[in-house]
């Protein structure tokens, strides 16, 4: 918008990003109505203001263009101080000048604190760096929405969208910065969570074509297995799989993957680099991988009673996943798994069919410490629920060979009678 004196131009006047609260919308035919009469009334009062310095002999005009400037300055700070943005000026070195309810809220410091300070909401890591923008700035550049990095009183990160831009006298000399920031954290985490979904859902339809391909048995468990513990994979250290026993009405260790100690980690995780998810799979289905490992022997000597009170047998009946801190502390963790299984922290996540409970997975990340969130074992449990079908059709077809061969060899033995 113009600023105009008469039919003179005297200057522009811009507004940017209007938002609401669902990000930047667009200006309404009001908002121009109000910004024209915005130019308008601040048009008066610069022009008035410098008539007030070269005709001071028009005292009753003095007075009423003084009182005009005090109006337009209350208004731009009260525009200023109920903004929900950060508005900040500085000298060229960075000290505070000013600083509105808005920086208040959003970085926890008060005015009194500020003022005359050096950026406090910078952390001490980017500094330099703020410094070079400053010199930018010194420069009359003008540094616009940029993501960035800031620190609030009580030492929380946040992320904000930042413009900054340089103040100039009337003989346009640099001489401070105006910093207009906004909180962005809670989109940017919306953001990164769509991406993580985005990236768990391309994830999980790779894993469940690649290990659609195989119906033998043994190879589908160690493939689960895999899947689970692999970085391009699930990402946890170990994974142990247990498989209800009916007859006995116990749960029996019978895979487990994983390394034996940090040294173990180190070495297996060193020959993994490089090597894809798909890659592995085909090493199972090969018949390459090893299957005599430290954990997988371990695995198989577990034993728990679903008769007794457990995690493990918990899980199993209320067929939920469960998520353990403190195992040697909690009076439900199996004292197996902690003396075998050296463990403080697991997760625990039913497999289900028909509405039954045929086995569980447990895992862990003893080596990395990566604590397991409640998020992850949701996202394992999906994954596992396509496998369980593939683990019938797999017992299935073990059935049918079996009952085939049995068949076959009683029709053999019929026809020597």
């Amino acid at each position: 918008m113009p600023l105009k004196a008469g039919e003179r131009l005297i200057g522009t006047l811009g507004l940017y990003d209007k938002k609401d609260e669902h990000g930047v919308t667009t200006f309404s035919h009001d908002d121009l109505e109000l910004l024209v009469t915005f130019a308008s009334v601040s048009s008066v009062a610069i022009e008035n203001a410098r008539l007030y310095k070269t005709e001071t002999e028009k005292e009753k005009k003095i007075l009423s263009l003084y009182w005009e400037v005090i109006q337009t300055k209350d208004y731009l700070e009260s525009i200023i101080d109920n903004s929900a943005d950060a508005i900040i000026t500085s000298d060229i070195d960075g000290l505070i000048t000013s600083w509105n309810m808005g920086a208040e809220k959003i970085y926890g410091y008060t005015e009194d604190e500020v003022l005359g300070k050096f950026l406090p909401m910078v952390p001490k890591h980017l500094i330099e760096e703020e410094k070079q923008a400053l010199i930018k700035i010194k420069q009359k550049e003008t540094i616009r929405n940029i993501e960035a990095l800031r620190q609030t009183k009580d030492g929380k990160q946040i992320e904000v969208s930042l413009t900054l831009s340089p103040i100039l006298d009337s003989a346009g000399n640099v001489t401070g910065i105006t910093g207009i920031s906004r909180d962005i954290s809670e989109k940017k985490r919306v953001e990164n969570q769509l991406i993580r979904k985005n990236q768990e859902l391309s994830k999980l339809f790779f894993i469940n074509s690649v290990v659609r391909s195989t119906l033998e048995l043994n190879a589908l468990l160690r493939m689960v297995l895999t899947v689970v513990t692999m970085s391009d994979g699930l990402g946890f250290n170990r994974a142990v799989l247990f498989l209800v026993d009916e007859s006995k009405n116990v749960l029996k260790g019978e895979i487990g993957v994983g390394p034996a100690s940090y040294e173990d980690a180190g070495h297996i995780w060193g020959s993994l680099e490089g090597k894809s998810l798909e890659t592995m799979i085909e090493e199972i289905e090969g018949g390459v991988f090893r299957t005599d490992t430290y954990l997988n022997e371990v695995s198989k000597h577990l034993v728990i009673d679903l008769n007794t009170e457990g995690i493990l047998s918990k899980c199993i009946k209320e067929m939920s996943p469960i998520n353990v801190t403190g195992a040697s502390e909690n009076p439900l963790a199996e004292p197996v798994l902690i003396q075998e299984l050296g463990t403080e922290a697991f997760g625990v996540i039913p497999l289900i069919t028909r509405n039954k409970a045929i086995g569980l997975i447990w895992v862990d990340n003893l080596f990395t410490k990566r604590a397991i969130k409640d998020e992850d074992l949701h996202f394992l449990m999906g994954f596992t629920s396509h496998i369980v079908m593939k683990y019938f059709m797999a017992e299935a077809s073990r059935g049918t060979s079996a009952r085939i061969i049995r068949q076959s060899a009683r029709k053999r033995h019929m026809s020597e009678k």
